[in-house]
Parts: C-alpha cells; sequence; structure tokens
C-alpha cells in the first residue's frame, strides 16, 4: 500500500513539473508572437510610407514605371555639365550680295585738274578698259592722277576726299577707343577692329552685335564672302574675314563708309593725316610673312591663298618712323613704317574708312590745316 502511495505522489510531482516546463515556453511563445505582430507592422505599414517619401516624383505619378532598387533613390544626381563661356552663337544666313556705293558708279567719284577747277572728263570708251558701274575708289583714284586730276570729289558725301596737292603733316594720331577683343571673340579682330572705327566717329556699335551681324560661310570657306567658320572660340575651325564684307556691314551704319582697298600707302597715309583711322588687314607679326606662312584653299569661287597669321586693326595715326595702330589683341600700339607697308601689301592692301565730310577745298593745305577732332 505504501508504495501505491508513493507511485501516486511521484506520478503527480512529474504532472506538475510537466505542466509547470510548459507553462513558461507557451508565455514565451506568446510573446515572441507578439513581437512578430509588430515588427510584422512597420515593415506592411511604416516602411512604405518612408519609401513614398524617397520616392521621385515621376514614379509616384506613373504606376506603370518600372520598380528601383532602394538603393538607386539615394544615389547622387550626376554633375551638371558647366556651360561655356561664350555662348554658341545662332548663325545667321549669309546675305544676297547687293551693289554697295564704292562699286556702284564711278561717275560718283569727280577728278578735278585743280582745286578750284572744273571736273575732268573720263574716258569710259572700250579702249580705256573702264566701266562706271564696276570701278573701285582705289580704281578711280588710279584713273584721275593718270588723267593729271589734283582733286577727287565725291557726291556721295558732297566733298573732296583726296587732295594730291596737299602736304601731309609728318605727324597725326586721331583718339579711338581700344576694344580688345579677348575672351569672348578668339578670332573676332575683325569686327572688334570695326568697332572701334564706328565708336570713333560716335556710332555706338558693339564688337558682339558686329560678331552675330556680320556675313558668315562655312569652313574652308572665302573670306571675300564672309566669315570664315568660328569666331568665337578654338574648338572649332575658323579662319577671318576679309574687307568685303565688312565694308558691307559698315555700311549698315554709316552713309560715308569708303573701301579704300587696293590704294597706295601714301594715300593710307593721307586718310589717317587727315583725322580719319583706317581699318586695315595685316597679319600677328606686323612684318612682311615668309611664303611657308601661307597655303592655298580650293574652293568652287577658285582658289584662295591664305595665312593663319591674317589679323586687323584699326590704323590711327603715324610720324615719320612709325604707323600707330588700335590692336585688338593688345599686342603693339606701333609698327615701324615699312614692316607695316609691307606686311598690308602682302595681305592685299585691305582697308575701309568712314569719311570725314570736308565741304570744299580751296587750296591745297585746307583739309591739312583743319585740325578740329572729326567727332567734334
Amino acid at each position: 500500500m505504501k508504495i501505491l502511495r508513493c507511485m501516486v505522489c511521484v506520478a503527480l510531482i512529474a504532472v506538475s513539473a510537466a505542466i509547470l516546463a510548459i507553462a513558461p515556453r507557451g508565455a514565451v511563445n506568446q510573446k515572441q508572437n507578439q513581437k512578430t505582430q509588430v515588427f510584422g507592422k512597420i515593415e506592411t505599414v511604416y516602411f512604405p510610407e518612408l519609401q513614398a517619401k524617397v520616392k521621385p516624383l515621376s514614379l509616384i505619378e506613373d504606376p506603370a514605371a518600372p520598380a528601383q532598387a532602394p538603393w538607386a533613390l539615394y544615389q547622387a544626381s550626376p554633375t551638371p555639365i558647366a556651360p561655356t563661356a561664350t555662348p554658341t552663337p545662332i548663325s545667321t544666313p549669309t546675305p544676297t550680295p547687293s551693289p554697295t556705293p564704292a562699286y556702284m558708279d564711278l561717275l560718283e567719284y569727280i577728278p578735278y585738274d585743280n582745286i578750284v577747277g572744273s571736273p575732268i572728263e573720263q574716258d569710259f570708251s572700250e579702249d580705256s578698259g573702264a566701266e562706271p558701274w564696276n570701278q573701285t575708289f582705289a580704281e578711280a583714284l588710279a584713273n584721275a592722277k593718270a588723267q593729271g586730276a589734283n582733286a577727287l570729289y565725291w557726291k556721295k558725301s558732297d566733298s573732296f576726299i583726296w587732295n594730291g596737292s596737299a602736304d601731309l603733316p609728318d605727324s597725326r594720331t586721331t583718339n579711338a577707343p581700344l576694344i580688345y577683343q579677348m575672351p569672348e571673340l578668339p578670332r573676332g579682330c575683325e569686327v572688334t577692329s570695326l568697332a572701334m572705327l564706328l565708336n570713333a566717329h560716335g556710332i555706338g556699335a558693339t564688337k558682339m552685335g558686329l560678331a552675330d551681324e556680320i556675313a558668315k560661310v562655312g569652313f574652308p570657306g572665302d573670306p571675300n564672302k564672309g566669315f570664315v567658320g568660328n569666331m568665337y572660340n578654338f574648338s572649332k575651325s575658323g579662319y577671318g574675314v576679309y574687307h568685303s564684307p565688312i565694308y558691307d556691314l559698315l555700311t549698315n551704319y554709316t552713309d560715308l563708309a569708303l573701301d579704300i582697298t587696293g590704294c597706295d600707302f601714301d594715300d593710307l597715309l593721307y586718310f589717317l593725316g587727315n583725322g580719319m583711322p583706317v581699318w586695315v588687314v595685316t597679319n600677328s607679326t606686323y612684318r612682311e610673312l615668309p611664303s611657308s606662312e601661307f597655303r592655298y584653299w580650293n574652293l568652287d569661287t577658285g582658289t584662295i591663298r591664305i595665312t593663319y597669321r591674317d589679323h586687323s586693326v584699326l590704323a590711327v595715326g603715324y610720324d615719320q618712323n612709325y604707323i600707330y595702330i588700335n590692336d585688338p589683341l593688345g599686342s603693339a600700339d606701333w609698327v615701324t613704317r615699312e614692316n607695316f607697308r609691307k606686311a598690308w601689301v602682302q595681305m592685299g592692301s585691305q582697308a575701309v574708312t568712314i569719311v570725314k565730310p570736308v565741304g570744299s577745298l580751296l587750296s591745297a593745305p585746307t583739309l591739312v590745316s583743319e585740325q578740329t577732332d572729326y567727332r567734334g
């Protein structure tokens, strides 16, 4: 009997121990289940809200957009490309060439046999080879000299614009603003020098405005038709522009533009001596170039000889030894007369100016002795 009681007690103790062992494990499981539910809420409620806050607007508005990996939302934006210092110019169409005053009518230039005399009859016969509708100022001046004329009268300005009897002063310089082509126009020496010429006459043109307005052609191209290539930077090919497009552009600003290309060096000095700065084409060395500096382009308009030393400045005066210039590169302000002459002639004796009106020449010294600055 005692043995039976002992067995019952042992069984009860075992059952109680089993119950006690099961009860804590169930409580722990219950707590773990509660934690799982809490973490489940974080995964299904809070994390999507966080995602919505960082998603790009385009992904929110476009349900069809492909899903991105979460880390893709936090990648750094690509570094923007810095804008170039000079904006890309808007190309302007090359205008159709039109007759200009220097080429329209030779009869605008009337050669006089003396300062107060009568006009010389000009020979336009077939044998003379001269035609009134296609002769330049330089050709008209050469014919006037050949006929013994001492002066040349221009109907357009209603004034004498050349006096072969006048004695030039030993030196003369005229004030003109110095404008630099850099940094905006690495190849813009021609339009910058033209801006200096216009501003010297009180005409407020800007180099950038003239750069937009000048006729343009592709590279390689004819600089007698327009600016060749790109003038705004060296990343694209470019060259320059010659006197004809510069003169055409100048006529948009003044009725007294005069293309004196092809005239003699002494005639260039004549304009400088009478207070008229002159736009010229030279080279960046300001002296005659060796033949190795030149190359040839075979174009539809023919073969043209060019040099990458091509440069343009505004000649503002002279003395017995030097020509004084406004250089848009700022590299020089004077050149020896002979070096300047050789470089200028080598580049085709290209020159453009604005005529200073003079009412009449009653005597040879009249034009030279007139010392008032033309801007006033």
